[in-house]
């Protein structure tokens, strides 16, 4: 298989179509996952702004007691 050129191995697939079907289920897998993680990001990015400006007018006070102690 090391030994096969990408031409050769593309046109083994060709007639039955294996390969266009595996490349196409793996795009759909791929694009949903970088959506999905760049969506996550510009989540993250607009709230991180958001608190950012909310503590600089002074709205959030931001508490000096462990985050454990706010539990109970």
């Amino acid at each position: 298989m090391e030994n096969i050129k990408f031409k050769e191995f593309r046109q083994q697939f060709r007639h039955n179509g294996r390969l266009v079907c595996l490349l196409c289920s793996l795009h759909v897998y791929i694009c949903f996952g970088i959506l999905f993680q760049l969506l996550y990001m510009v989540m993250m990015n607009c709230l991180l702004q958001i608190c950012q400006r909310k503590r600089l007018k002074g709205i959030i006070s931001l508490s000096r007691r462990p985050f454990s102690i706010l539990l109970w």
